[in-house]
């Protein structure tokens, strides 16, 4: 077996020395995170169009996922009061930095 993240050269070259029989399992860390920075890239957008595609997210995660699509929506519109109010990230450091 081999463990492969999303390069297509990897695969390629794997399937041309060893074959294309063998189990390869794709890095669900590579994955992970890709997922996570595609959902915290919403939080750069102007704060309607990141409720927005939050709200899409949520949406994908009704049918099998009912707790956690109830607890996003829940606060979702809160998730983005930073972004509302227009603060930018200089004083929002300088708000959590311990005295």
């Amino acid at each position: 077996m081999f463990v492969v993240d999303g390069s297509k050269a990897l695969r390629a070259a794997t399937d041309a020395v060893f074959g294309s029989e063998n189990p390869v399992q794709r890095c669900r860390h590579h994955k992970i995170e890709n997922v996570k920075a595609a959902r915290r890239a919403a939080f750069r957008l102007p704060a309607k169009e990141g409720v927005a595609r939050w709200e899409k997210q949520v949406e994908g995660l009704e049918c099998e996922y009912p707790c956690a699509a109830a607890s996003l929506r829940g606060g979702l519109a809160e998730m983005f009061t930073v972004s509302r109010l227009g603060c930018r990230r200089a004083s929002l450091v300088a708000l959590f930095q311990p005295t």
